[in-house]
């Protein structure tokens, strides 16, 4: 560190760094930031106190360099290239035109249709996580990709190839937007709209979570810059383990895709993305009406609210349904034979998906000993031309209880079921959809209960009394609950 202090050869940097140095020559500037020598390298105080100021460092900049291209610290900037394949070709057409004698003449102009999206999809430093917030939180960037140079700012995209014109609008982080993602998330921290922060957190983390951190425990921090920022639109006490506390409970409702698993080292708490190894997604059609209440968040973090998590809890109150109970009524194949119920079959799909990143699953094949947790629902909305035809939706967390703790539980996936009602066998007033306008959960969960059990391949139908019994009547056992309402709801902790 002295020796550093008094002069740093160039001559011993490697070529990612001595190029580094070349471009802030030659541009002007008079300061360059690299992580690797502006940070104690073996001083984990240093790190955090760093790590921490990371959101004034790249966002305070005047321009940000992307070794795009390179694996390591010796790829360097700048790459020899094939001009003829960069610029693309001019290709020559005639044909005869149909029934004339006429000949046409065209020439068509061949090249890389979309070049910063291939950019991205093949580029090493867009698959780090660490790149991740450097990009988002800088004003400007010199992307140096292994045929070509990109310009990137909160206005537009362009290229070497095509200096003129923003090569890709819209330009999201990972598919087609309606806007820049890094649009969207400057406009959220210059007018500090919480309602579109949410949305574009949403987006950010699902394409965070595709990056690769070396150690598992920077992946909180290297988000921190981003989450930093963010705050602006809602306070820093928000925050917990990488989801917002104005987005529970329906942020609860990511899934894991194939391939992804829990971390093997704790970083997180079981109801954060954080603590999965690869990619998360969020439902398309998370249906709208909440149906269970959050009680209580907190979370304990090392250097503030944007550190390495140490500890987070939620208490939760809401309807607690034994997985098992409904597998077995489904097994059973009964037919709902209350008058009260209207509807004698429905088209309906259950699905599961397991925290250990398998795909959706039938119920059926859940393990035992796990628990169904409904957090929102929605009902009565139109499905295609028919006006008649009306589908209801329900989601929620699966969840495995602690040995540790009384009424604890950890979340291990989510389950979601979806189903629209056929005519109905009777003329019976009542209906799925007005229970839900009226807020009557019970009857919502009655109405639906055979149709729950038509999923099934053989055709089975749910008996109304079991669902409604598994989900409203008291049938946990003590040690799996905190508190109960007397009526039909529990109150429960997630870690």
């Amino acid at each position: 560190m002295s020796a550093f202090q008094a002069c740093i050869p160039l001559a011993q940097l490697p070529k990612t760094f001595k190029d580094a140095v070349q471009v802030t020559r030659r541009l002007g500037y008079r300061y360059l930031w690299i992580d690797a020598l502006c940070i104690i390298q073996d001083s984990q105080q240093d790190w955090l106190q760093e790590a921490a100021s990371m959101t004034n460092v790249y966002s305070s900049s005047g321009l940000n360099l992307a070794a795009e291209a390179s694996v390591d610290a010796i790829g360097g900037l700048f790459y020899e290239r094939e001009p003829a394949a960069l610029n693309g070709c001019d290709i020559p057409v005639q044909w005869e035109s149909l029934g004339a004698k006429d000949t046409i003449k065209q020439i068509y102009h061949v090249s890389l249709r979309n070049p910063w999206l291939h950019m991205l999809q093949d580029s090493p430093l867009q698959k780090r996580a660490w790149a991740f917030q450097e990009r988002l939180l800088s004003p400007r960037t010199l992307h140096f990709a292994g045929d070509q140079i990109f310009w990137e700012c909160f206005d537009a995209i362009l290229s070497e190839s095509n200096p003129d014109t923003n090569i890709w609008r819209p330009h999201s982080l990972h598919d087609e937007a309606s806007s820049s993602v890094k649009e969207q998330f400057a406009s959220v921290c210059r007018d500090g709209d919480p309602r579109l922060g949410l949305d574009v957190w949403n987006e950010l983390i699902k394409s965070y979570s595709r990056r690769a951190v070396t150690y598992g425990s920077d992946k909180m921090v290297a988000l921190s810059g981003v989450a930093a920022k963010m705050a602006l639109a809602f306070r820093p006490d928000d925050y917990l383990a990488g989801i917002w506390r104005q987005g529970l409970p329906k942020s609860l409702l990511w899934h894991a895709l194939p391939v992804a698993i829990p971390a093997q080292q704790y970083r997180a708490p079981s109801w954060s993305w954080a603590s999965i190894d690869g990619e998360i997604a969020y439902a398309q059609d998370i249906p709208h009406q909440v149906v269970c209440e959050l009680l209580l968040g907190t979370v304990i973090a090392t250097g503030g609210s944007f550190g390495p998590v140490t500890e987070g809890l939620l208490v939760v109150k809401g309807f607690i349904c034994d997985a098992s109970l409904v597998a077995s009524t489904i097994r059973r194949q009964h037919t709902c034979r209350e008058s009260l119920c209207p509807y004698s079959q429905s088209d309906t799909d259950m699905k599961i998906c397991l925290d250990e990143g398998r795909d959706f699953s039938s119920i059926m094949a859940i393990p035992t000993g796990l628990f169904l947790l409904p957090v929102v629902f929605s009902g009565g909305l139109p499905l295609g031309q028919n006006p008649q035809q009306r589908f209801w939706s329900l989601a929620g967390l699966i969840l495995k209880p602690t040995q540790n703790a009384i009424g604890r539980f950890q979340r291990v996936g989510v389950f979601k079921a979806r189903g629209t009602p056929n005519k109905p066998k009777t003329e019976a007033p009542t209906r799925l959809s007005s229970c839900l306008r009226n807020h009557d959960f019970r009857k919502f969960v009655h109405l639906t209960a055979h149709s729950l059990r038509s999923w099934a391949w053989v055709g089975a139908r749910l008996a109304e009394r079991d669902l409604y019994t598994a989900f409203v009547k008291p049938k946990l056992k003590r040690h799996h609950y905190r508190a109960f309402d007397g009526i039909s709801q529990y109150t429960i902790e997630i870690v």
